[in-house]
């Protein structure tokens, strides 16, 4: 029997979409995919006003750039018309209830079955509490508004700082696994995150061990991803600035944003594991129900193939605790 091949396009295929930072620089590219790739039923866009321009302004403005060449050229010879498809939502990330109005709420909550989540601040050495302001308070307040939204099927999660990676990641694993609707889940990470290999070593596509501590405190105290980051958010923020620098220049990091990539990745792996004790922790018949179901969307036929995938992803995570590759 031949597999049939998962298909982006196919999936988001009259799915109404809600795109935040869809003005920025990775979020106008999803857009543009969107449109030309996909035949989404709709595009939500949320955006301020700035600099005397709407809302709605800004989005025209976006949508007339040369971004969009492709697509006008498209329309221009009797070809689809997309445009129609895009609205701008006057909000701010910033804001309770992301600054929606009482009717765009309203509609978004009716409407949307896709968030993409690109909006985030790309001040790459941000101070981790002006971070925490900007990044991951906005993506929790999106988080609890989507949380709300009957239809929702799908989250894509795309962000950019250390905090805002971590906790957001962790409330959204937590929130998620809520949804009764919920068919997909996808995390964003960078080819960062292994910097503290050896140069030119072979990276293999998993999760390496590395070593954690807070180097100016208790060097020698050795912390989990969860540990350490529950320790930096209890300090002052100097400290935690100090202690975040001081660890990133041992293991060969830059920047909060890979650093905090290699953090979310163990968190996302880690949530792995959490699906084989929930399985454990249910009665059979309901077990068994809630595998065949997750099953069929993974186009698996058989439970030990499927339990053999499961402990593949056991075996790795017993790899890292030992220190292996």
């Amino acid at each position: 029997m031949q597999t049939e091949m998962f298909s982006p396009s196919a999936e988001l295929a009259g799915k109404t979409v809600f795109v935040t930072g869809g003005l920025g620089f990775l979020g106008s590219v999803v857009v543009e995919q969107l449109l030309r790739l996909t035949e989404v039923k709709k595009v939500y866009l949320l955006a301020r006003g700035k600099k005397q321009l709407s809302a709605a302004q800004r989005v025209d403005k976006l949508l007339c750039s040369a971004l969009f060449n492709m697509l006008h050229e498209e329309a221009a010879a009797g070809g689809r018309n997309v445009f129609s498809k895009v609205a701008a939502v006057e909000g701010d990330m910033n804001a309770p209830g992301l600054g929606l109005s009482e009717q765009d709420t309203a509609a978004l909550a009716g409407e949307v079955q896709v968030v993409i989540h690109c909006a985030a601040s790309l001040e790459l050495d941000a101070p981790i509490q002006k971070t925490l302001r900007s990044n991951y308070l906005g993506t929790q307040r999106l988080l609890r508004l989507a949380s709300t939204w009957p239809h929702l099927a799908c989250l894509l999660f795309t962000s950019t700082y250390f905090m805002s990676n971590y906790l957001g990641t962790q409330r959204l694993l937590r929130l998620a696994s809520t949804w009764p609707s919920l068919a997909c889940l996808l995390f964003t990470s960078t080819y960062f995150v292994n910097n503290f290999k050896p140069r030119n070593s072979l990276v293999r596509e998993e999760l390496h061990n590395v070593p954690l501590s807070l180097p100016l405190s208790a060097p020698n105290e050795a912390q989990t991803h969860s540990q350490l980051v529950e320790a930096l958010l209890a300090m002052e923020a100097e400290s935690a600035d100090a202690e975040a620098s001081a660890l990133m220049a041992s293991l060969n990091f830059t920047s909060t944003y890979a650093f905090g990539k290699l953090l979310t990745e163990h968190l996302v792996g880690e949530a792995q594991l959490e699906l084989v004790e929930a399985l454990l922790a249910m009665e059979a018949e309901d077990a068994d129900a809630e595998a065949a179901a997750l099953m069929r969307q993974l186009n698996f036929t058989s439970t030990y193939a499927f339990g053999k995938l499961l402990t593949e992803h056991l075996v790795g995570e017993a790899q890292l605790q030992v220190g292996g590759f």
